[in-house]
């Protein structure tokens, strides 16, 4: 069998090793991203053409054969992204019947190292199962502004599934922070683009600071590069006022419960934001902005490379990018990402 008939024998559905077709146009974080070679190097789209699955001989065999996920890959490296992080709070509230595929009444998006420490929290509240929040926090490279009237609103894209995703269409609230571009920002933006693998462990105490810690989850990693996390003792408060009240609508107050805010360096600023329901958008709000989205068939370099190294050499071009008022070019390296995949 020819490496070409080994490489479509692998890509048949049923096999170990499955290629799925065309690319899925949706921004993720920067530990999504591989090969940064240059200072503006930005995160990639990501595709869902896993190379591993291909030879190496056979992904750049010719600038004719490449895959336009491979292309268009190549070519969003080099293209400046914001970066910032988006923080929310996780409290479900679960039905006593409800079952969850890890353990029951538990939300399968959790992972199975914060399950015993909140459900051990949670308390039961007219039939319902409130289980002690956690905080949740995700890099997002896909941030931008869409429109200041009627009221500012942001934009951004997230990889499903994602725990940052079900946190904010539970509480409906989260905070964008606007990082410095400097060492303290790209710390604060390298934490959390590595996602939950790095949560800290089950050894973490349940007393004095480790419990603070344990009760912060992926963001008591900010305690080492010195940024405090506001809201803690607030959302703490709401909740055990929750587990309290006899309200038949939990849902409702538990959205009152603030999200994560974080203070110190490498943090620039801070947006306060509430969910928007897009479909609302189509109405008044129409007028100023439209959505587009539009799914790549082919990568053309202008002038058309010759070969697939001078498409290689003109694609590690940073693109340009715009910042106070100027169009710029590419800066000096802040910080280097090593490239971690893992859920967020």
């Amino acid at each position: 069998m020819s490496c070409l008939q080994r490489l479509w024998s692998a890509a048949r559905p049923g096999t170990s090793r499955h290629v799925p077709s065309p690319l899925t146009a949706t921004a993720v974080t920067p530990a999504q991203c591989a090969g940064h070679r240059t200072p503006h190097a930005a995160p990639v789209v990501k595709t869902s053409l896993h190379l591993t699955t291909i030879p190496r001989r056979w992904q750049f065999s010719s600038a004719n054969t490449r895959p336009v996920s491979e292309s268009f890959r190549t070519v969003m490296r080099h293209v400046p992204h914001p970066v910032v992080v988006i923080t929310a709070l996780d409290c479900p509230t679960l039905k006593v019947h409800d079952t969850g595929k890890r353990s029951a009444r538990v939300p399968d998006h959790w992972a199975d190292s914060e399950i015993p420490h909140s459900v051990a929290r949670g308390q039961d509240v007219d039939g319902s199962s409130v289980l002690g929040p956690l905080p949740r926090a995700m890099t997002a490279s896909s941030f931008t502004s869409l429109t200041l009237h009627p009221a500012p609103t942001i934009l951004f894209n997230v990889t499903l599934p994602s725990r940052s995703h079900s946190a904010i269409l539970a509480s409906r609230a989260f905070n964008v922070h606007i990082l410095s571009a400097d060492q303290h920002g790209a710390k604060v933006a390298d934490l959390f683009a590595r996602g939950y693998s790095n949560a800290p462990s089950s050894s973490i105490g349940e007393h004095g600071d480790g419990k603070r810690r344990r009760r912060l989850g992926l963001l008591a990693g900010l305690d080492d590069i010195g940024v405090h996390v506001d809201g803690q003792q607030q959302w703490e408060d709401v909740w055990l006022a929750t587990l309290q009240s006899s309200a038949k609508d939990l849902s409702v107050m538990l959205q009152e419960l603030p999200a994560p805010l974080l203070r110190g360096p490498g943090i620039l600023h801070v947006l306060q934001c509430r969910l928007v329901n897009l479909k609302l958008l189509e109405g008044e709000e129409s007028r100023h902005f439209a959505l587009v989205a539009g799914q790549v068939t082919k990568v053309i370099s202008t002038p058309t490379a010759a070969s697939e190294e001078q498409f290689e050499r003109r694609s590690h071009k940073c693109a340009l990018s715009y910042v106070d008022g100027a169009y710029r070019g590419p800066s000096p390296a802040v910080m280097r990402h090593s490239t971690i995949s893992s859920s967020r």
